[in-house]
């Protein structure tokens, strides 16, 4: 049965055109208008209304066979999205259900409640809180700290891309377990939001220079955990700074992704034998046994108001190319999303 909210004869997508060849650029994109499609036995069909990006989304893009993500010229650009079933084959998610999923950049996809990340948003909870929080970017900074960092009360935690959707709350799971947590960003505005608004300790200002200088300042004795989101001259300044003991998430290296040159070597990449008890690269795909115990967590939170969140809302279908380019110029505070209906 079809819903009477469909409100477009046309299915707009925005396909893979090119794999990105150092910054990315909105000719990398192709956009097609197409048919709605029809869902099949068990399947609901989503009429997508907002989109969330993330860094990670350019490693989809590239030619890499060792990625399950992995997409190709001609696809859909994949994507967390929200919105509502206007059509169901399946009486567990009736029409008017709103869902969130791998949707990707299109007004329209069929899907299944079993497919990888699909589930329905909570009554009470905003679309875009659902997108920040109970999409990758919660999950991630849940998994860093909550079973890598696994901060104790006093311990030194520092985050890197403290002001993106991963590190803002990543800054604020290691506050709630008694850390002392200190952020890295890119600008005054960012840092002010990281203290006074998330709680951090401290903040500092990438952009100003002298990292390891400013992290001694905050953090004399050394860094117990450090989530890293960011990679290069920054994971180095920390890995140099690292003690007997300590834990290291490594979610992402936006400073590097689009680096067409060889590979940054951390000079202080020797720290990791000589301190560190545990390092993990986050991997979504490897940890859907704690999907439960995230979610339970995070509705906890947002229930009792302890999780903060801001996002950086652009409007149009057209902007869902710019909206993911914007992520790597640093001009978003917070989680990037894109309102298309």
């Amino acid at each position: 049965m079809r819903g009477t909210s469909v409100l477009k004869n046309i299915n707009r997508q925005f396909l893979i055109a090119a794999r990105p060849d150092g910054l990315l650029k909105e000719s990398d994109f192709d956009y097609v208008e197409t048919s709605i499609p029809e869902p099949g036995d068990g399947q609901v069909l989503v009429q997508v209304q907002m989109v969330a990006v993330e860094p990670a989304l350019r490693g989809t893009m590239v030619e890499d066979t060792n990625n399950p993500a992995n997409l190709q010229i001609g696809d859909v650009m994949g994507a967390l999205a929200a919105g509502e079933v206007v059509e169901s084959n399946n009486p567990d998610v009736p029409i008017g259900t709103r869902v969130q999923g791998l949707f990707g950049f299109a007004d329209y996809v069929v899907s299944h409640p079993k497919a990888f990340l699909f589930s329905v948003i909570p009554d009470g909870v905003p679309m875009e809180a659902a997108l920040y929080i109970f999409d990758t970017s919660g999950l991630t900074a849940y998994l860093g700290m909550a079973h890598v960092g696994k901060p104790q009360p006093g311990e030194n935690v520092l985050v890197s891309g403290a002001a993106g959707a991963v590190g803002s709350i990543a800054v604020q799971l290691a506050k709630q377990a008694g850390a002392n947590v200190v952020g890295i960003a890119g600008s005054a505005e960012k840092c002010d939001w990281l203290v006074n608004d998330l709680g951090a300790d401290g903040a500092i200002n990438y952009k100003l220079g002298d990292i390891d200088a400013q992290i001694t300042a905050l953090m004399p004795g050394g860094i117990d955990v450090y989530f890293d989101n960011v990679g290069g001259e920054i994971l180095n300044a920390a890995l140099g700074q690292i003690r007997l003991g300590s834990r290291l998430a490594m979610c992402g290296r936006i400073s590097e992704y689009e680096n067409t040159g060889p590979a940054y070597e951390p000079s202080n990449s020797a720290n990791i034998i000589k301190f560190c008890r545990h390092m993990e690269r986050l991997m979504l795909f490897d940890h859907q046994d704690k999907f439960p115990a995230w979610r339970e967590a995070m509705t906890t939170m947002i229930d009792d108001g302890s999780l903060q969140y801001r996002v950086d809302m652009l409007d149009g279908f057209e902007n869902l190319p710019r909206g993911l380019i914007r992520l790597y110029t640093g001009e978003n505070i917070g989680k990037q999303l894109i309102s298309i209906t």
